[in-house]
């Protein structure tokens, strides 16, 4: 069985039809077409909608890395805090060294049968340990802030 089919051509047709070409801002696929052909429009309806996944993902992403650094900074100025601390508690100990070193010797002048010189020197040993433990907090602290 064979079929023909019939189509008729010409050349001496013209066919007027009016297209408008719309193009949106900014590329993308097209999600959704809100008209259908020979629709009236009024000005800023919407014709279609292209598809936002890459800007949600965008936007997610920012956000996610904004709570990141809101971390970070809570993390810096809690490590910043413990800076802080831990210069007052070296400068509690210092002085406390330096009293206690004070006191020793003046009671060491009155009468050296009650402390020994080799206390005197553990005392004084004490004071430079606890004044290095003081510049150490403090350069801790430097380095923090300069994070």
């Amino acid at each position: 069985t064979v079929i023909f089919f019939y189509h008729p051509t010409t050349s001496n047709v013209i066919l007027a039809y009016r297209t408008v070409s719309i193009i949106s801002d900014r590329p993308g696929r097209v999600e959704k077409v809100y008209v259908r052909n020979n629709q009236a429009l009024q000005a800023g309806d919407p014709i279609f909608r292209l598809d936002t996944s890459r800007e949600r993902a965008a936007a997610e992403t920012a956000r996610r890395r904004i709570s990141e650094f809101d971390a970070e900074t809570v993390q810096a100025k809690a490590e910043l805090t413990v800076a802080e601390g831990n210069i007052a508690v070296a400068q509690g100990d210092l002085r406390k060294a330096q009293d206690t070193l004070e006191r020793r010797e003046k009671v060491f002048e009155r009468n050296p049968a009650n402390v020994s010189e080799a206390e005197i020197e553990r005392l004084r040993a004490t004071v430079q340990s606890r004044s290095g433990a003081l510049d150490a907090a403090r350069a801790q602290l430097e380095v923090i802030q300069k994070l």
